[in-house]
């Protein structure tokens, strides 16, 4: 799993990108407005995906934490952490791989990115 830091971060910056756009709309002379808050959608949902990731993985990290103890060896642990790990892998996978379409579909609806 992403570490949730890593992911918390990156759902700051996919947010501050999306609310970035709309507030360039406010500077441009005639913009495109439906294609620009279309993209700013997507990069906010784009990040409340990675929060939640994260969070899954915060809360799996906490439960194990929660259990772990020094009278456990190395082994025991790692084999907690997975167990807690296993039990949130698939909501997870699912806010990892839509994070990641929207991230794309964002990029690639960026105003001006594809028009050469």
């Amino acid at each position: 799993m992403l570490s949730p830091s890593l992911l918390n971060f990156t759902s700051g910056l996919a947010a501050g990108a999306g609310i970035n756009l709309l507030t360039g709309l406010s500077g441009t002379p005639n913009p495109a407005r439906a294609p620009t808050v279309l993209d700013s959608v997507i990069w906010v949902v784009d990040a409340a995906f990675m929060a939640h990731a994260a969070q899954l993985a915060e809360s799996a990290d906490r439960a194990a934490g929660s259990v772990i103890d020094n009278t456990l060896t190395p082994a025991e642990r790692s084999a907690l952490l997975h167990d807690e790990e296993s039990q949130v892998r698939k909501p997870y996978r699912i806010s990892i791989v839509l994070s990641g379409v929207f991230l794309l579909t964002a990029v690639l609806l960026i105003p001006g990115l594809l028009k050469g």
